[in-house]
């Protein structure tokens, strides 16, 4: 079993109104941790997905945190130990007195420890159930103030459900990993992904974009790099165009994924890879269309990090811009919009885009976005004025749509009450 202590960081009260004094311990495989304490604001929930179950080379994270831990003092340390219940037995020590918590100040909450752990487990490990425990000590007092309930993670032989998946079940695995991660249908999903490409160019879909798809897989296997071996057994009998977008995907998960793989990869995939010419086709530098900005949806929804966020964020700002409004009044001329105008109105589109995703994005109960905008117009992290001024329409619509949720919901219980 192979463990890294990080430390990052992390002391920050992020939840109020939890049950008091209580050591916790988080089994996850979010990659998102970090930016949710930095980027949001204090006393909002953590969004932290708990993972039960992972198979040997899948990496996990340990996120330690503290409930309202009480002060005799003005300044508190904690320290911690992490123990692991083997399948035969057996406890180990994965790290012994790490200083976990300094607090100067009374605090409330939970707070996320500065030293988190990852879990990787080898091929020595046995199946079965790994019950990890967190104690709590005052190394001042030589005392130990508290202990986390036991956390079981089950390991299992089975790498992926290979079951087939629904174009619904398609979308839903991108759309919604970062609060469920799904590791395990990935390969079942790309399985898909190929049927569904050959439908889409047969009905001639005009608005299928497969660079779309390929960014979400090249982001999703990038945090799974135990499934690569098996990438090529999902990519046969492609057609010439789909060994392109193989070849793509490969890129874009990055170059540790073309280098193991390359002994095993068609001949056709290997010359499309070598002239990209080490040039990620996937990587985005600055938006340029509608679809870019898909892309780092997809990402944000994959890994649920702020960065995405904010570069959808950031196309709010103050453009040159030619309105959908002049370009048809030009049209009704018979006169073509130049080259600079054309530039003007992608920057229109753009912008526009950007505004009705983080609008519609909220309303889809994305509150981990709210809660990333929120920060963003509180500390002044936008852009520009134009973009701080549409960041708090977006939110206020929200708060508006949200309050008359309520009020119908009130409405209708006092109805059900007085029948």
């Amino acid at each position: 079993m192979k463990r890294a202590i990080l430390t990052i960081f992390l002391l920050f009260a992020v939840m109020a109104g939890v049950c008091a004094a209580e050591a916790v311990l988080v089994p996850t495989l979010a990659v998102n941790t970090e930016d949710q304490v930095k980027g949001v604001l204090p006393a909002r929930p953590l969004y932290i997905p708990r993972v039960s179950q992972v198979v040997r080379g899948q990496s996990f994270e340990l996120v330690s945190g503290v409930v309202d831990p009480e002060f005799r003092n003005e300044k508190l340390q904690l320290n911690g130990t992490l123990t692991i219940k083997t399948p035969d037995g057996s406890e180990k020590i994965v790290f012994k007195n790490a200083k976990m918590f300094a607090f100067d100040k009374k605090v409330s909450g939970i707070i996320i420890s500065n030293v988190q752990c990852n879990i990787c487990f080898e091929d020595s490990d046995k199946d079965g159930s790994y019950v990890f425990s967190l104690s709590l000590y005052d190394p001042a007092e030589r005392r130990k103030i508290l202990k986390s309930k036991p956390v079981t993670v089950v390991l299992t032989g089975k790498k992926s459900d290979l079951s087939p998946v629904s174009e619904k079940e398609l979308s839903d695995i991108f759309t919604k990993y970062y609060l469920n991660p799904r590791p395990e249908r990935l390969l079942a999903a790309l399985d898909a992904f190929w049927k569904l490409d050959v439908k889409k160019r047969s009905e001639k879909n005009k608005k299928y974009e497969p660079r779309i798809f390929l960014y979400g897989f090249a982001e999703a296997f990038r945090l799974n790099p135990h499934l690569w071996d098996e990438l090529p057994e999902h990519a046969v009998n492609l057609s010439k165009e789909q060994k392109k977008l193989f070849a793509m995907l490969l890129v874009g998960i990055g170059s540790d994924a073309v280098a193991k793989l390359t002994p095993r990869l068609d001949a056709e995939v290997l010359e499309t890879i070598r002239s990209f010419k080490q040039r990620n086709p996937l990587y985005i530098a600055r938006v340029r269309s509608g679809a870019h900005l898909d892309c780092l949806w997809i990402k944000y929804m994959i890994t649920g990090r702020l960065e995405p966020v904010k570069q959808i964020a950031a196309e709010l700002r103050k453009k040159e811009v030619f309105t959908l409004e002049q370009a048809k009044a030009k049209q009704a001329k018979g006169e073509k919009l130049t080259p600079e105008e054309i530039k003007k109105f992608n920057n229109f589109i753009i912008t526009m885009a950007a505004y009705w995703s983080l609008q519609s994005n909220i309303r889809q109960n994305h509150r981990l976005l709210k809660f990333y905008l929120e920060a963003i117009v509180v500390r002044k992290e936008y852009v520009d004025n134009t973009a701080g001024s549409l960041l708090v329409a977006i939110l206020k619509k929200s708060s508006e749509k949200n309050n008359k949720t309520t009020s119908a919901a009130e409405e209708k219980r006092n109805k059900q009450k007085e029948l």
